[in-house]
Formats: C-alpha cells, sequence, structure tokens
C-alpha cells in the first residue's frame, strides 16, 4: 500500500468511527437513563460498562483523547458492578456522579464529519 492509499484508509476509517460514535453516545445514554432512574438490571451496567470500555481505548486511538478521558472515568465508576462476582448492586451506583461523566462525555463528542 502507497503512504497516500494508507493515509486515506486511515482517514476513512477515522470518519468512520466518528460517525459510529454518535449512536454509541446515544445508547449509552438511554442506558444512563435507565441506571439512574433505578430501572436498571446488572446487564445493564455491564453493557454500559462495556460500551465504555471499548469508546476509552478505540477513541484514543482515534485520535480523540477528550473522549477517551471521559469514557474512561466512568468506566471506573462502574468498575465495581461490572465483574460477576461483585458484591455492589446497581441500586448502589453513584446516580449524580455517573450522570456528570456521561454529560461530559456528551460535552466531548466531536462535531459532525464532513462528507
Amino acid at each position: 500500500m502507497e503512504p497516500d492509499e494508507f493515509t486515506r484508509a486511515i482517514a476513512e476509517m477515522s470518519a468512520d468511527y466518528r460517525r459510529s460514535l454518535t449512536a454509541k453516545l446515544d445508547r449509552l445514554d438511554t442506558l444512563r437513563r435507565k441506571v439512574t432512574s433505578r430501572t436498571s438490571t446488572e446487564n445493564d451496567i455491564r453493557e454500559m460498562y462495556r460500551e465504555l470500555h471499548t469508546i476509552a481505548g478505540t477513541a484514543h486511538a482515534f485520535g480523540l483523547p477528550e473522549v477517551s478521558k471521559a469514557a474512561r472515568m466512568a468506566e471506573s465508576l462502574l468498575a465495581p458492578y461490572y465483574d460477576a462476582d461483585a458484591k455492589a448492586v446497581p441500586q448502589d451506583v453513584d446516580r449524580a456522579r455517573l450522570d456528570q461523566l456521561i454529560e461530559a462525555l456528551n460535552q466531548s463528542r466531536p462535531g459532525p464529519v464532513p462528507g
């Protein structure tokens, strides 16, 4: 692969990631509302944790360090609820802190992808 082709391929992957990030953040917001309204299940929290973990890693790889940092902070809050052997229960989640962290994640959302 020629250097220009490689650069274009990376730019396309980055644009695709940024477009897909909107749906991921929307899903996280839906899960956050469930968790903060006490209607969540352990599976909702685990799904939220996995999504945050994925975003934290991939956002950094695609040049979105603020998104990555915000996702990592929210992931850390949910870590005690992720482990199958965890003694923490979903109702114990610090809802106010989770709201703050997901809001910070939404604020770090990149703008629209051109073209």
